[in-house]
């Protein structure tokens, strides 16, 4: 008895010390952008329109930075969701064979490529083919570094979204095929509408994850934080602030303004969970 409480206590020890780690963590981030948003304002930063942290007159509007995030993460979204989902869709549904054990070989591959390797690859032959494809320019834009970030959440998404639609209860294929339902009919009117929470919770953490992407959109997306546009340069929250990092002196507005960065990427990443959290536990009820 003796041990098994001992035990108990110690796991609940490491979980109140997770939770408080956790806690630190913007704890940190707002003990080092809090001169920075005394100093500039919180409507300032919130709703500027430029951020031009080196010019003579500094700008610190986070919005320029805040749309290249969402730009590049609904691009891959838009990509990963229907591809993803598709396939999962036959990962689960569809029969025995060969093919879907390599596929389930080909993603677990896929999901282990570090985010570097596919940024390098992002940035020698995705960017200048859609460079050459649309007569752009420059092919380090939005849309060239949303669809490296597809391929960077594309394959962790299909095999979360294949266990959740595996955990559908059989009975219900049954049910739909014996009111004489295609197995194709089966998958999408009966499997599909039944994962449905499940799938919207893999996609948000999907989309937390493509968010928080650092490297891919660091050498792909171009760094351009004025005008944010799908087929001009953009700078992420996330490549700003590994991008300045370095060059932002210690101590300065400049480098407090990335703490205060990191401050809103942190609330993304939050709200994206929460939801996540949210139709998971609607799934568990359901």
């Amino acid at each position: 008895m003796r041990a098994e409480r001992a035990a108990e206590l110690a796991v609940r020890a490491c979980g109140w010390l997770g939770a408080f780690l956790l806690l630190l963590v913007p704890a940190y981030l707002l003990s080092e952008s809090a001169g920075f948003l005394r100093a500039v304002g919180l409507r300032e930063f919130l709703l500027g329109t430029a951020w031009a942290p080196r010019a003579p007159v500094a700008r610190f509007g986070v919005l320029p930075l805040l749309a290249g995030t969402l730009l590049t993460t609904g691009v891959a979204m838009a990509v990963a969701l229907p591809v993803g989902t598709l396939a999962a869709l036959y990962l689960s549904e569809g029969p025995p064979g060969p093919l879907k054990g390599a596929g389930h070989v080909a993603l677990r591959t896929a999901a282990a490529l570090p985010p570097v390797v596919i940024g390098l690859m992002g940035r020698t032959y995705v960017a200048p083919a859609l460079a050459a494809f649309l007569g752009l320019p420059d092919g380090h834009t939005a849309l060239a570094a949303g669809l490296c970030l597809a391929a960077v959440v594309l394959p962790t998404y299909t095999l979360l979204a294949a266990g959740v639609l595996r955990e559908v209860p059989q009975a219900l294929r049954e049910a739909a095929a014996s009111l004489g339902a295609t197995p194709w009919e089966v998958a999408v009117r009966a499997v599909l509408p039944a994962g449905a929470p499940g799938l919207r919770a893999v996609a948000a953490l999907a989309a937390a994850r493509a968010a928080g992407e650092t490297m891919v959109v660091l050498m792909v997306a171009g760094s351009r934080p004025d005008a944010p546009g799908l087929l001009r340069g953009v700078e992420p929250l996330s490549a700003a602030i590994a991008w300045e990092m370095g060059e932002a002196p210690a101590g300065s507005l400049h480098r407090q303004s990335l703490f205060a960065l990191g401050l809103v990427l942190l609330a993304i990443g939050l709200l994206l969970h929460a939801a996540a959290g949210r139709w998971w536990l609607r799934r568990e009820g359901a």
